[in-house]
């Protein structure tokens, strides 16, 4: 059986500039595990966006324990009414490679 992933959507001010992320160490719904296992960490990371909102800047933060498994990237502009993929993609400690996609909705706050 597929199991069916929401893309999250995070409602964005277009004169916000915010950090969005994940937290691969962190269960996610609707796995019920964290992507990484124990001891694994994230060792690189790209950020890009649709055309129309500005990635500033990007990086791989450490969690609560002092792990680097956050992926973040600090997010400008936009306009009222668009919706923006931001593509994070990463590697990890044990050579695996993916992706996650945040959908940023763009709305006066």
């Amino acid at each position: 059986m597929a199991v069916q992933v929401t893309i999250p959507v995070i409602a964005k001010d277009p004169s916000a500039f915010l950090p969005y992320g994940f937290d691969l160490s962190v269960a996610a719904i609707p796995f019920g595990k964290p992507y990484l296992a124990a001891g694994e960490t994230v060792t690189a990371l790209t950020v890009t966006s649709d055309p129309g909102i500005t990635v500033a800047s990007s990086g791989i933060y450490n969690n609560a324990a002092g792990s680097p498994t956050q992926v973040v990237a600090w997010i400008s502009g936009g306009t009222i009414g668009a919706q923006y993929a931001v593509h994070f993609q990463f590697t990890t400690s044990t050579g695996n490679q993916d992706a996650r996609t945040l959908t940023i909705s763009v709305v006066q706050k």
